[in-house]
């Protein structure tokens, strides 16, 4: 499993880039890629490829929409936001989505309040010209989004495919696209909890964190 730490600053960002670039080369078999480093311009884009990245959860989470960024004020709309969109267009029932936001104990008005922030989220997810990207599946919510809108989704493809590529160049090529998607420290801004831990022993993209200096 690779870890690696996003630093701030264009020509630090490049450093690391490069760096983690190489190291997955290695990983893959290859030690001859001549590596581009991207631009912080280009880590910090709010798209890559074809399609649009709209939930970001490699660093600060982030939902935008066509009419500007959902202004997602409190942890608990946070963790709802990426406990969603860790299995984007699956259902996520509601004991999962409780046990995200109270890791050690659900409160007696648990589904109440569980309703109360996903109603908000869901009017502040209209205002942003998102429509319902949160709707309502027993016996629990799914996001109704494609899997490439999440840049989690979408890193852990371009790794899959940078694997299958047939040549160093398109290897690195992939990856340096997936590394630009990481901006910090995946879902650090989310309610801490065992799903968390779940989520990164699972998912390589949310396992990623900064080194200890």
């Amino acid at each position: 499993m690779f870890r690696e730490e996003n630093v701030a600053g264009s020509a630090n960002t490049a450093r690391r880039s490069a760096y983690a670039v190489t190291r997955w080369a290695l990983i893959l078999g290859s030690n001859s890629i001549e590596v581009s480093c991207p631009g912080s311009s280009l880590c910090r884009g709010l798209t890559t490829g074809r399609i649009e990245v709209i939930i970001r959860l490699l660093g600060p989470l982030e939902l935008t929409g066509p009419n500007g960024a959902v202004h997602l004020s409190s942890a608990g709309q946070r963790t709802l936001v990426a406990r969603l969109a860790l299995k984007p267009g699956e259902t996520v029932p509601r004991s999962a989505l409780m046990d995200a936001l109270w890791s050690d104990e659900v409160p007696a008005t648990a589904t109440k309040t569980l309703h109360s922030l996903l109603a908000r989220l869901r009017g502040q997810i209209r205002d942003a010209g998102l429509g319902e990207l949160i709707t309502t599946r027993e016996p629990g919510y799914a996001l109704n989004a494609p899997a490439d809108t999440v840049d989690a989704a979408r890193f852990e493809a371009l790794v899959a495919a940078s694997r299958q590529s047939d040549g160093p160049a398109e290897s690195a090529k992939l990856l340096r696209e997936a590394l630009a998607l990481w901006v910090g420290d995946p879902l650090a801004d989310c309610r801490p909890g065992e799903w968390i831990r779940q989520e990164s022993a699972r998912s390589p993209s949310c396992a990623w964190t900064r080194p200890k200096t």
